[in-house]
């Protein structure tokens, strides 16, 4: 009976991560807020479905670093102190006189800041806010299809950083290579 047990709390969870994702990316695709809190809430959804190396959790906080005066990643702010797994995320900016996005465990790319430092640390997952400004240290490319917000998995560059993505996120990929 014990068994019995395990095995549909296993199944509980793997169809509640399943539908997490799926209503992630429905909300991508319905959503009525402005563009900037959907971003910030995918950003928070691609922390939930990614596991980064135990070398780069030195401390309980998750950072976030996103370029400063980017008008689309204003609502990235409201992040802090959101909780991820057993971490607290906490925002910080970075422009093109700052030696940043070092420390991170997710940096963005976007037209504000289209490039990364030649030394980025081990364990960065990259997410490019389109396909023009990613790089080949970027694991995830969000993309606009029609009116939906979408995205596009790079499996090579997460495994270079040492990141690994849960396979239910890598399946609602429009691409993955």
């Amino acid at each position: 009976m014990m068994k019995k047990r395990i095995f549909s709390y296993r199944w509980l969870r793997t169809g509640l991560a399943y539908a997490a994702a799926a209503a992630a990316s429905l909300s991508v695709s319905t959503a009525q807020t402005n563009d900037n809190d959907l971003t910030a809430a995918i950003l928070i959804n691609f922390a939930r479905f990614t596991t980064w190396p135990d070398q780069a959790l030195t401390s309980n906080e998750l950072k976030v670093c996103v370029p400063q005066g980017d008008e689309e990643l204003t609502s990235v702010h409201k992040l802090t102190g959101k909780r991820v797994k057993d971490r607290i995320v906490s925002v910080r900016y970075f422009d093109h006189n700052s030696d940043q996005p070092m420390g991170c465990h997710i940096a963005v790319l976007s037209d504000a800041f289209p490039t990364l430092p030649a030394h980025m640390d081990k364990g960065t997952l990259v997410v490019a806010l389109g396909e023009e400004v990613a790089s080949e240290h970027t694991s995830l490319i969000l993309i606009t299809i029609g009116r939906q917000t979408r995205f596009i998995v790079n499996l090579t560059a997460a495994r270079k950083q040492g990141i690994s993505l849960r396979a239910s996120l890598v399946d609602l990929a429009v691409k993955v290579y």
